[in-house]
């Protein structure tokens, strides 16, 4: 790749890499100017690899190595060089090489499998069958520490690599038994090639460790000790990134154990994970997530799916674009995906205690925002990255909230919630992100609004990898989103500052970089698409009135005037008066809702769950203002919040899931019908005492199946899940969330067949110029071809 290096991306994209590598070339470079300079002026002959190569000469030419040449050779072979001229007598410490090879037996260098792929046809083996295209193969961790190969398989005994006695012996039966199992770096043409020279540092480390006095650090006595007590350390599992960090309930669950251990706390009440849960019940879920086949991983949430075990805490998260879409779309009003573990829904609210917490599920996509969620199995490849992305008319009714909430949590970040913190250094941790941010193409625009009307005093995100807190003050960022009346031609959330979604530059495996189109209900306009999308074959008119322009020098941003959609006003005047704008209405005016009165709002975004990253904090919350309807403090449980629920009931009369979703009639038509709910709940539900959210999880779809394997070439089966039927029974309300068996298999039987490539590609982080819906029902898909930007 040398156009990698000639344009030194590698710096961007593998800083780390690069910065290492250059101290290690420069440390090289060193040793032989320091060499050189003691072999002319000293006169010292040393008779080693590095007095070969100087001396060296080619036959033809009788030319020598170069410097260039000494200095690539001394990086090859540093091993060699200088201290490693004594190499032979200390490769001879039998019991040395013991010792290491003890170690490795313990803690091999690669302790995972090395995958063989079954054929057709499957294969039996130790008694299970394992049907074509599985993975298979067998871990040299547990491979170590099997007791028909190595008596005592915990314990570090370096005296069984020995051998005293003759080759007849009992020791040396021992001895060739353990070698025939002993493979930490690999056998046959899969071998490690660099064996030989990780013993080569290995002896060397140890002639270094003799020579040199040391203590352990003070942190690594308190490190995690392994499953066999105090005879190892704990690994940690740092390539497999093919979850990223996602579906790692294990791992998030034992993390908290010990922070809170280290922290003295006896516990947590709750614990919120901000998106990309990945709730895999079994295989099949597998071919409804956006992510390419190769990197598909079941994680282990069908442990607590199956009840084999129980979340050690109740367990509250939003969904974000790594997702089993079909299982949390069976929850779309919230639900249990296990026991103990509590899906918010696209969109709720919901009290834990005195603790008041919304949550608004899925990514930004300006051509799928005023669309209804129409996605059904089978998902086709562009509805695998629809399905996760934010509507409207969930984000209307948490616009509808007139009292405080405490927490807010979504999985994209807020848009403009950069500029609040420390963007200074979040720009050198992710340089990628300084252009987007400064144009305005970073975030959440539905995040936005969300926080700017509810502001909580605590807004959780995810989706960029990175920690990241944030302030704030609502004093200065007061609401910015004039309602508009359906007469003018518009949805309430037409006109705004759209803005890219963007994750990361990264070898990861964010299958979708969702489009930006106009913000709601913004003063001004932008047309901001970030998505290439295949499946461009949507009807669309442009709709925007403005285009952004970034400011290079910091975060503000400026407007300016342009044709509405690109049509000369002369031509328009031709047209048909049925094709004219309607002319705009007054808008009722709406103030903000004296009963939140927060206004300081504290933002913190975490990464993913892997080793030496910050995916964990541990909080103590305050609520604002005490609820005379909250349960025992001291055991505080998860409630129905009273006015969230009249907000769904005054909103029953529209199906999600149908086109066209009615244009946003504006707070004030919106308030006397929710208040006339608030008394049906108050009557209904709050008097007689259904207010606590019912523990009611039932098993849906089939437990995963090891035997199936991770590529089923079937798609999941679409289920009515009990929890939403006795939801919408509680509120009054339709299910449009059931079809007969009839129609589910109708749409199963017109599927295309399943691809073995897999779904979602890979993440797209295009400048398409796309274009919006317009008015009414949802209508606009995103059109454009764009000058796109995809990194692979």
């Amino acid at each position: 790749m040398p156009a990698v290096v000639t344009l030194k991306i590698d710096r961007i994209f593998f800083r780390r890499l690069t910065d290492s590598a250059g101290k290690f070339e420069s440390m090289a470079k060193w040793q032989t100017d320091r060499r050189r300079g003691s072999r002319h002026h000293e006169g010292v002959q040393r008779g080693d690899i590095y007095e070969k190569l100087v001396e060296a000469r080619d036959l033809n030419t009788g030319e020598g190595l170069t410097t260039s040449d000494l200095n690539g050779e001394a990086i090859s072979l540093i091993i060699a060089v200088e201290q490693i001229v004594s190499g032979s007598r200390l490769s001879a410490c039998n019991y040395l090489r013991a010792l290491l090879d003890e170690a490795m037996r313990l803690n091999p260098p690669v302790g995972g499998i090395l995958p063989r792929e079954v054929l057709k046809g499957g294969i039996n083996k130790a008694g299970n069958f394992f049907p074509e295209e599985t993975d298979v193969g067998t871990s040299i961790y547990p491979l170590h520490r099997q007791e028909n190969y190595f008596s005592n398989p915990s314990s570090y005994e370096p005296q069984r690599w020995l051998v005293e006695k003759s080759e007849l012996s009992t020791e040396c039966v021992h001895v060739s038994l353990a070698h025939s199992a002993f493979n930490p770096f690999s056998l046959g043409p899969r071998g490690c090639p660099g064996k030989g020279m990780a013993y080569a540092e290995m002896f060397t480390l140890a002639r270094l460790v003799f020579l040199v006095d040391m203590r352990l650090e003070s942190d690594f006595l308190n490190a995690q000790l392994g499953p066999d007590g105090s005879v190892e350390f704990q690994m940690w599992n740092t390539l497999d990134r093919r979850m990223m960090g996602h579906g790692t309930l294990h791992a998030i669950y034992a993390s908290v154990k010990k922070t809170c251990e280290a922290q003295e706390w006896d516990g947590v009440d709750l614990l919120i994970i901000s998106g990309d849960f990945q709730a895999v019940r079994n295989s099949y879920d597998l071919n409804a997530m956006s992510v390419p086949a190769k990197y598909r991983a079941i994680g282990d949430f069908h442990d607590y799916y199956s009840g084999s075990r129980v979340a050690p805490y109740l367990t509250l998260f939003v969904g974000g674009n790594h997702e089993a879409s079909n299982h949390l779309w069976e929850l779309y009003y919230g639900g249990w995906v296990a026991p103990n573990i509590y899906y918010m829904g696209t969109a709720n609210v919901v009290n834990f205690g005195s603790l008041r917490i919304a949550g608004l599920s899925g990514i930004w996509s300006g051509p799928d925002y005023k669309k209804p969620h129409y996605e059904r199995l089978p998902y086709g490849p562009s509805e695998l990255r629809s399905i996760y992305h934010v509507r409207e008319l969930d984000v209307r009714k948490l616009l509808q909230i007139r009292s405080q909430v405490d927490v807010g949590m979504s999985h994209d970040w807020p848009w403009k919630v950069e500029w609040k913190g420390d963007w200074k250094q979040l720009f050198r941790f992710k340089p990628h992100f300084q252009s987007d941010a400064k144009s305005g193409r970073l975030g959440s625009p539905a995040g936005k609004y969300v926080m700017d009307r509810l502001r909580p005093k605590w807004w959780f995100a995810a989706h960029l990898h990175c920690k990241f807190s944030a302030v704030m003050n609502h004093d200065i960022e007061t609401d910015s989103y004039p309602r508009e009346t359906p007469s003018q031609g518009k949805d309430s959330f037409n006109n705004t500052n759209g803005v890219a979604n963007t994750d990361r530059i990264d070898l990861d495996i964010d299958a979708d970089q969702p489009s930006k189109e106009d913000l709601p209900g913004a003063s001004a306009n932008v047309q901001n698409m970030d998505e290439i999308d295949l499946d461009m074959d949507h009807d669309a008119t442009a709709v925007s009135n403005h285009i952004l322009i970034g400011d290079s020098t910091g975060p503000d941003t400026q407007v300016v005037s342009a044709e509405p959609d690109g049509v000369p006003s002369d031509l328009r005047n031709q047209l048909p008066a049925a094709f004219s704008r309607p002319p705009p209405a007054s808008t009722p005016s709406v103030s903000h809702p004296e009963a939140i009165t927060n206004k300081t709002t504290h933002f913190l975004s975490l990464d993913k769950c892997l080793p030496r990253r910050k995916f964990l904090q541990l909080l103590d919350i305050e609520p604002i203002a005490k609820s005379s309807d909250s349960l025992d403090p001291k055991r505080p449980s998860l409630t129905y919040d009273k006015e969230w629920l009249a907000i769904t009931r005054a909103f029953r009369s529209i199906n999600p899931l149908m086109s066209p979703i009615p244009l946003d009639r504006g707070e004030a038509y919106y308030r006397p019908l929710i208040e006339a709910e608030e008394v049906w709940v108050e009557e209904n539900l709050v008097k007689t005492d259904k207010m606590k959210i019912p523990e009611n999880f039932e098993i849906t779809a089939p437990v995963y199946d090891p035997k199936v394997g991770l590529r089923p070439k079937e798609y999941p089966k679409e289920y009515t899940n009990p929890q939403t039927v006795a939801f919408c029974e509680m509120l009054g309300m339709e299910n449009f969330f059931v079809a007969s068996e009839q129609e589910r298999e109708a749409r199963r039987a017109t599927a295309p067949p399943i691809s073995n490539d897999g779904n979602g590609g890979r993440g797209h982080r295009g400048r398409g110029r796309g274009f919006g819906g317009r008015g009414g029902g949802g209508g606009g898909g995103g059109r454009g071809p764009g000058r796109g930007r995809v990194y692979r």
